[in-house]
């Protein structure tokens, strides 16, 4: 007997889990031919997420359209499992002959096992999962199909929901724009067919937008669902569309968008706590907010606070980060990840990112060099919230921002976040002699208490004058570090910075640097205790260091050095 058989089924099952959690298709499908009490345990695993792109890419060297068989393949088992009276007239047309049919019979299979039971996941990564078609669609349509495709009653199908302008523009008759019409029903179909009779199980689903009414009518029915996603198809909402009215074409997507929104909140109040991501349309397709570059703060408006005590992570990109409200920050307490960023603009070589003038941006903040926050705020009204810095976020790992944010950080933030393992700091700008920034002892000092949000970029690195022992932040976790722009930090304060303040840091990367310490970096690293494991010190290649900036990276304690 196999040592497997004799294992507690429990025992079975953890096995089984960890090869489903790495996605090894190959060894969960060799357990199928062992006996058939391993595979009655095996074979739930392998239906609880079948459309994982992981169980349809068999080799590097797979074609596209080997994938899109194994896609069909799959299909077809499991639509052979449904009674055909259940299909539509369209999906039973294509099941008789046509690309997802692998016989000549239109009847549909029984089995003793119940695949449909075991599926908790229906998700497809992209269109060409169920709309895919080869370049050549003028192939001859079975009778009955052709029949059906030219009448009526298609006709009208169609125009209840017709493919977008541009892309029927590129059919030369209406017969063949019929056709490709005919093979993205049947998928839409085949997808709903499936997903019908299990949606109370489903945990994740991707739907479809064309057909989101279909899914809104059987919201109720969607108890378990935890993740939910949007999926478009050039097809119906094509990103290029030049043939069809701008205002209509807007109309549309501003529909189909409030579908959506309606879907999620009717989820919510109907089943509250229980949908926990939503994901929503590719950006090749949708023009959204993550793609703003350049701006003026008189157009920001600052979106109101909300308390988000389970947030786990934030991520903003573009103009939800720059209306961004900081209060929210004081509400986070279970936040691990933060990142702030704005879509980088190609100049040269390397990337940068639009910081506004420095006088526009203190001003929309209330930030003056000479004035408290209050009478900032009373002399000129404060548009945007301020960056107060002073939050404890315990669980906080990752913390990353870029352009204006990264240019008004304070240091002082990171007495809140003991257990950051990541820091990323971006002021790489467009305007880079703009936007500078000192650190210096003052930066890097224990907050005594909570200061003014003012940075003065550009004033020159001061001694510090110490009555008493001075005390400095530390930040034991964290062991990654990447500062790039213009940062400016002299010799004493690099010593206290890496060594006192980053103890443990392993990885430091700085990058578009005006960098005057490049030698006391070496000096520093060159004076560490032999019990530290003194660094070992690589030059990717001869630098003259009048030749500024330069690229320095740190890797496990190694410079690498490169122009």
């Amino acid at each position: 007997m196999d040592p497997l058989t004799q294992l507690p089924v429990e025992c079975l099952q953890l096995i089984v889990k960890t090869l489903d959690k790495d996605n090894s298709l190959f060894a969960l499908a060799s357990l199928l031919t062992m006996n058939k009490h391993i595979a009655s345990v095996t074979l739930p695993f392998l239906y609880r997420d079948p459309y994982r792109p992981a169980f349809h890419n068999w080799g590097t060297k797979l074609r596209n359209k080997d994938r899109i068989t194994s896609y069909r393949m799959l299909t077809r088992t499991l639509l052979s499992r449904l009674p055909l009276a259940s299909l539509s007239k369209a999906l039973s047309l294509a099941l008789t002959t046509g690309p997802l049919n692998n016989s000549t019979t239109a009847s549909t299979t029984r089995s003793s096992f119940d695949s449909l039971a075991h599926i908790r996941h229906i998700n497809v990564e992209s269109w060409y999962c169920w709309d895919w078609l080869p370049a050549r669609i003028t192939t001859d349509s079975p009778l009955h199909q052709l029949e059906y495709i030219l009448g009526e009653e298609f006709d009208q199908l169609y125009q209840l929901n017709p493919l977008a302008t541009g892309y029927a523009s590129r059919f030369s008759i209406k017969e063949r724009t019929l056709k490709r019409y005919y093979q993205a029903v049947v998928h839409l179909d085949a997808l709903w067919s499936l997903a019908e009779p299990i949606l109370e199980q489903l945990q994740s689903f991707t739907i479809p937008v064309p057909q989101i009414k279909r899914y809104q009518d059987a919201i109720g029915r969607f108890k378990s669902l935890e993740t939910v996603r949007f999926l478009t198809s050039e097809i119906f909402e094509d990103p290029f569309d030049d043939g069809s009215d701008n205002e209509a074409r807007k109309a549309r997507r501003d529909e189909l968008v409030q579908d959506m929104l309606e879907f999620v909140k009717e989820h919510i109040r109907l089943f509250r706590g229980k949908l926990k991501f939503v994901i929503c349309l590719e950006g090749e397709v949708w023009e959204t907010s993550t793609a703003t570059v350049e701006y003026s703060c008189q157009e920001i408006i600052p979106c109101l606070p909300a308390h988000l005590h389970h947030l786990d992570a934030l991520d903003l990109v573009g103009w939800s980060a720059l209306t961004f409200n900081p209060a929210i920050l004081s509400t986070t307490k279970e936040l691990r990840s933060l990142t702030m960023d704005m879509n980088p603009i190609v100049d040269g070589d390397c990337f940068k990112g639009f910081i506004p003038p420095t006088e526009e941006l203190n001003q929309s903040y209330g930030i003056h060099a000479e004035l408290t926050i209050t009478d900032a705020d009373e002399a000129v009204g404060t548009a945007r919230p301020q960056w107060t810095w002073d939050w404890y976020l315990p669980l906080l790992t990752n913390l990353s921002l870029s352009v204006e944010f990264a240019y008004l950080f304070k240091f002082k933030m990171l007495h809140g976040c003991p257990a950051l393992q990541t820091l990323i700091l971006d002021i790489c700008s467009l305007t880079p002699t703009e936007h500078t920034r000192n650190i210096t002892f003052s930066d890097i000092l224990l907050p005594a208490t909570n200061g003014s949000i003012n940075i003065s970029s550009k004033s020159p690195s001061s001694a510090f004058s110490q009555q008493s022992a001075p005390q400095y932040l530390c930040l034991p976790c964290l062991t990654q570090l990447t500062l790039n722009g213009a940062w400016i930090i002299d010799d004493r304060t690099m010593s206290t910075f890496l060594t006192g303040m980053l103890p443990n840091v392993k990885k430091l990367q700085l990058a578009d640097w005006s960098i005057t310490t490049f030698e006391s970096l070496i000096r520093l690293c060159r004076s560490v205790p032999q019990d530290m494991d003194r660094p070992g010190i690589v030059q990717s290649q001869e630098v003259n260091m009048d030749t500024l900036p330069v690229h320095l990276k740190i890797y496990k304690k190694q410079f690498y050095l490169r122009a």
